[in-house]
């Protein structure tokens, strides 16, 4: 089948949107299908211009093409309103060239688009199209075309939302939580400035509001004999806790490329996921935290490593007491109890990375999430 997938995601960047587009095209392909990915041709200055090859920044394959489509950027309202026209309009004229048997995709104004020319479509939420004016009502247009098939949503959570504030019904939500390949869980990176036969615990991620770090360093405060990596964020975050949080038991690795990270997660024992009552996404903006379906979690999966999580509803959607530690988001006490029992036990560390990983290999790879996502739409 031929497949164009619709995003919005700048390509290269540090978001999750862009390891996600690139994630299902890869796995699209690998499914056996002719995948284009569209993405936005933004003025160079928005980009990191020191990757050289996209493919391997994303530890993707090259199985299929990436189209980026001219598109001017602004944060503007009415600019970006332009901006969406332009773009849009380029989406436009690239499908009625290729004559996709399928259009997919996060950008609701290509997906709206394909389906009012004529093309089957499915569109994938990740958020609330009715928190935005255009996209509420792009939404309500869409889902009265008959060539619109279905809506993708990440979670249960979200379903039950988009059910309770939408027309849409069961059987036209498809719940796909997001996913991880299989990678090479001996393959580290070095050196690594941990101490040796100490216990070596991980944090990946964004250090923006709702991410939990601030908790990390306090408990990381009270286990000195315990090394804790914070592997993500900006320079002038890392500066900021630094000043705040300087212990020897804790090191800062800052931004590691999406394709080199695993090398950084094979080197712990523990892997935290320390999610609060409001998670921002990308920019620290907004809250996601009672429908996300973060991709820290099935990458902690697929590494086989001990995880320690927080306590929230949506993430009992994939994690339980067979296979992590929950813990409540906000006490300090707790986590630091949940890591102590892990240090002192690796026998239920290594049960729980088993039981963790089988769950993965079953239900949420990459290439699995694809499949069914196109199984269900029954053409």
């Amino acid at each position: 089948m031929k497949i164009a997938y619709v995003s919005n995601a700048l390509i290269p960047s540090r978001s999750a949107n862009s390891i996600h587009v690139m994630k299902m095209c890869q796995a699209l392909a690998e499914e056996g299908h002719e995948v284009r990915l569209l993405a936005p041709a933004y003025p160079a200055k928005h980009y990191d211009l020191s990757v050289n090859d996209l493919f391997e920044y994303y530890h993707v394959a090259e199985i299929f093409q990436l189209v980026k489509l001219p598109a001017p950027y602004s944060s503007r309202f009415l600019t970006y309103l332009i901006a969406t026209y332009i773009y849009s309009a380029k989406i436009k004229s690239f499908l009625c060239s290729f004559q996709p048997d399928l259009v997919y995709g996060r950008y609701l104004p290509g997906c709206s688009i394909a389906a009012r020319q004529g093309f089957k479509t499915v569109y994938e939420a990740h958020g609330l199209v009715w928190n935005s004016t255009l996209e509420g009502f792009l939404f309500k247009k869409i889902v009265k075309n008959h060539n619109y098939l279905k809506t993708v949503v990440i979670s249960d959570a979200l379903k039950k939302l988009y059910l309770d504030n939408t027309t849409l019904t069961h059987s036209q939500i498809t719940i796909a939580h997001d996913g991880s390949d299989l990678l090479d869980i001996d393959q580290k990176t070095s050196p690594w400035p941990g101490r040796k036969a100490k216990l070596q615990v991980g944090y990946f991620g964004s250090l923006y509001s709702g991410r939990g770090v601030e908790l990390i360093l306090e408990v990381a405060s009270l286990l000195p004999d315990i090394d804790f990596h914070i592997v993500g964020g900006s320079t002038t975050d890392i500066d900021r806790l630094r000043q705040s949080y300087a212990k020897d038991n804790v090191f800062f690795h800052g931004y590691i490329a999406p394709g080199n990270v695993h090398t950084y997660r094979n080197c712990c024992d523990i892997l935290l996921a320390p999610y609060g009552n409001k998670v921002a996404v990308f920019g620290g903006v907004g809250d996601t935290s009672s429908f996300m379906s973060p991709l820290k979690i099935f990458e902690y999966m697929a590494t086989q490593k001990a995880i320690v999580a927080s306590d929230l509803p949506v993430l009992r959607e994939i994690l339980n007491e067979a296979n992590s530690i929950l813990v409540p988001a906000d006490s300090v006490q707790h986590w630091q109890e949940a890591i102590e029992l892990l240090a002192a036990n690796p026998k239920i560390r290594e049960e729980l990375s088993k039981q963790a990983f089988n769950e993965f290999k079953q239900k949420y790879t990459w290439r699995k999430r694809a499949a069914h996502v196109i199984e269900d739409l029954g053409i």
